[in-house]
């Protein structure tokens, strides 16, 4: 999923916040603030993705479509 998701952009605009993240995380010992941060950037982007495509398949499509892209095998 994160292939088609462009999360890289919703960082670039808001550097600021993603450099303050890792302020926060490194003086206080812990990496929470820096991974709610990307949590909730990959929640926009995501989010902006879904609505971008607006794409709605039935089950057997998604199936098909999973199948189109993927050049394993795939069983139950």
């Amino acid at each position: 999923v994160f292939e088609f998701i462009p999360f890289e952009t919703i960082i670039k605009e808001t550097q600021d916040n993603y450099y303050e993240a890792l302020k926060r995380s490194d003086s206080e010992g812990k990496s929470t603030s820096f991974i709610e941060y990307i949590l909730d950037i990959l929640d926009k982007s995501l989010g902006d993705t879904l609505q971008k495509w607006n794409i709605k398949l039935t089950d057997i499509e998604r199936i098909e479509y999973f199948l189109d892209q993927s050049s394993d095998k795939f069983s139950r």
